[in-house]
């Protein structure tokens, strides 16, 4: 696949690469997510040799409030789920990543809310923990991360054994942070990188090539109000951030992002429009070399609980792209019925990859612009 850097003001012509045809796009259902009485939403989670850890999460009612600790693993091609061992603290809204420590991949749940006791007793943690799947055992690391009173809707990407941590707010929700810092499991220390342009919480993250893109969230101040549609770009090289031209489709919090070749999809979400309203169940494709938008692609989530609920759109779910031994699929897992009671839904759809072909910088011979990637 070929992509380039990206470049907001630039007119060319595009021919696409499209693999997987549309009866590839649609969402099935697979073994709902086990633990909780009440399902999983708000959770940590990432993706090791084709099996999918889940932990934490939390519940958020109009009079309860409580934060998990269990962890489960999903194994696709055998479409089960199991119990692993639970984690030290309870986190609901924490960031995640997958990243190595002495050369195995291990997950890292980043900061997050304790709600138990909320509204009375509730606080953030400001440190991270690693979860090693061979060992099956929970450590503390990252201890006093930058910024730490504001964890609560933090997110994390990966880069180059990197684990950068951006955003979130404090345990009253009355602000928000411009963080953004790079966790380095080998040596457990952060650098502290050029803040965010504003303080945002609860926005979906996703690297492509050596950007980042932060998609909507809440903007300081205002944590469970309305949410944004901002596009933020971090340049990993130049320590820079700038804002995309092109905003999102519509403005979404609590949405899960993932990055698939040289495109990043956003999914479900939150408007902030009530406790049990305000649902996405959308799926829109952001192409950073052109900064522009595609709705529909794959079809919008289709969850229907046991019970028959049928509730579609969630917030607060991850995404993940793991092999049942067959074909790669994306899983949306858990999610939350707007910022109220959390859901059991797994689903998997197998998403497109597209290749970009810059035909005006190949036809005039410019291959100083093009470089190599694969999905």
């Amino acid at each position: 696949m070929l992509t380039r850097n990206v470049c907001f003001s630039c007119a060319m012509t595009v021919l696409f690469a499209l693999s997987g045809g549309a009866n590839d796009l649609n969402w099935s259902p697979r073994a709902d997510v086990i633990g909780e009485t009440y399902g999983r939403g708000l959770h940590a989670a990432g993706e090791i040799d084709d099996v999918i850890y889940v932990a934490g999460g939390g519940f958020i009612g109009a009079s309860l409030w409580d934060s998990y600790r269990s962890t489960v693993a999903y194994v696709p091609g055998s479409d089960s789920w199991s119990f692993r061992a639970t984690m030290p603290t309870f986190r609901a809204a924490p960031g995640s990543a997958v990243a190595r420590f002495a050369g195995q991949e291990r997950l890292y749940v980043v900061g997050g809310a304790d709600l138990n006791g909320f509204p009375i007793d509730h606080f953030t943690h400001p440190d991270i923990e690693e979860y090693d799947p061979i060992a099956d055992s929970w450590r503390t690391v990252g201890v006093g991360m930058p910024d730490s009173a504001y964890t609560w809707g933090t997110c994390a990407v990966v880069q180059g054994n990197l684990i950068y941590i951006m955003g979130g707010t404090r345990d009253s929700f009355s602000s928000a942070s411009t963080r953004m810092a790079a966790y380095d499991p080998d040596t457990d220390s952060y650098t502290s990188l050029a803040p965010i342009p504003i303080g945002v919480s609860d926005g979906a993250c996703a690297v492509v090539g050596g950007s980042i893109y932060y998609f909507g969230g809440y903007q300081s101040g205002t944590w469970g109000a309305a949410p944004n549609s901002l596009v933020f770009v971090y340049d990993i090289n130049d320590d820079s951030w700038q804002t995309a031209i092109t905003a999102t489709p519509v403005p979404r919090a609590n949405a899960a992002a993932i990055a698939i070749g040289a495109n990043v999809y956003i999914v479900g979400g939150w408007d902030g429009s009530g406790t049990y309203g305000g649902l996405y169940n959308t799926v829109d494709m952001y192409e950073p070399t052109l900064d522009q938008w595609t709705t529909g692609v794959p079809d919008p989530l289709g969850c229907i609980e046991d019970d028959g609920s049928s509730y579609k759109g969630r917030s607060g779910l991850t995404l993940h792209r793991a092999s049942d031994g067959v074909i790669d699929q994306v899983y949306a897992i858990g999610g939350n019925i707007g910022i109220s009671l959390p859901t059991r839904c797994n689903e998997a759809a197998a998403f497109p990859d597209i290749g970009e072909i810059f035909a005006d910088d190949f036809e005039s011979g410019n291959t100083d612009a093009w470089t190599a990637t694969s999905p």
